[in-house]
């Protein structure tokens, strides 16, 4: 028996030997959804605040800070109403929270 389980625990030592440890490279590995942090996304709502009017979606993101992917921020800022792009494509600021307290509690608008 003990001749049996050394010959085992050699065939496993060669097999490892002969595995790949990683044939994936780092570049092509599943990377989880980028989810923005709070910091960055303000960031992006105080530039566009700045300079509404001023850039297409694609100016926008040459003008920002490089090394971050921005799409899902600009995409949140559509979807939430602060933003708008006008017929030409440049990106406007349109939330203002003064202005919706102020229609949040009219009774003549409430649903």
């Amino acid at each position: 028996m003990l001749e049996i389980s050394n010959g085992k625990s050699q065939h496993m030592k060669t097999m490892r030997d002969n595995f790949v440890e990683d044939p994936v490279p780092e570049s092509k590995k599943y990377k989880p959804n980028y989810q923005p942090r709070l910091d960055t996304i303000k960031m992006v709502e105080e530039f566009i605040i700045s300079h509404s009017g001023e850039y297409k979606r694609r100016a926008l993101w040459e003008q920002l800070p490089k090394r971050k992917n921005y799409k899902k921020i600009i995409d949140y800022l559509l979807e939430s109403g602060k933003i708008v792009l006008d017929r030409d494509g440049i990106v406007v600021w349109i939330w203002d929270p003064e202005i919706m307290r102020q229609y949040y509690h009219r009774d003549d608008l409430s649903i």
